[in-house]
């Protein structure tokens, strides 16, 4: 069994005169990510493997995380900047089985695309949340059971939590 934690990066600021890539968290970012860190840790939501997107909002996301959590293998490649749902799905692909928890800190449209491909449909208010949307900070638990990342299926996995701080 694999848990997989899909995290859309915290509020940015909303500065477009700045390149996209470079845009940092806005004041009510830092606390989101900073209240997400101390959630998942109180919930135990570990990961052991991270990729992050290079942008500098997802790092700052992750930075906020790892004042609760134990840091860990982490990669940040380039193709993770506004990926969409089939690249992402292409890097899990190229995950070590022995990650049993692995994290994805990301961008819309992509990383809720991806949540809402890979989770099970199901009657539940976590169901029903995703499927509305995915608000800054999100991030949706799943439990895959498979013991290779590249076995990971469409619809197959549990969706045992979605959070969204206030």
């Amino acid at each position: 069994m694999k848990k997989l934690l899909l995290l859309r990066h915290a509020h940015a600021t909303g500065d477009h005169a700045m390149n996209d890539f470079d845009r940092p968290l806005s004041p009510a970012g830092v606390i989101k990510a900073t209240t997400l860190g101390k959630l998942m840790k109180t919930k135990d939501y570990q990961p052991d493997f991270i990729y992050c997107s290079p942008a500098l909002r997802t790092h700052q996301t992750l930075e906020n995380l790892f004042k609760f959590l134990r840091p860990c293998t982490t990669q940040s490649p380039r193709s993770l900047y506004n990926a969409g749902r089939n690249d992402l799905r292409a890097i899990l692909d190229q995950t070590p089985s022995s990650a049993k928890t692995v994290m994805i800190v990301a961008h819309n449209p992509g990383i809720h695309s991806l949540a809402a491909m890979l989770a099970q449909e199901e009657p539940s208010q976590h169901y029903a949340d995703l499927m509305s949307g995915y608000a800054p900070a999100t991030l949706s638990v799943l439990e895959c059971n498979i013991q290779n990342w590249a076995h990971l299926m469409p619809g197959e996995n549990a969706l045992k939590d979605l959070m969204k701080p206030t």
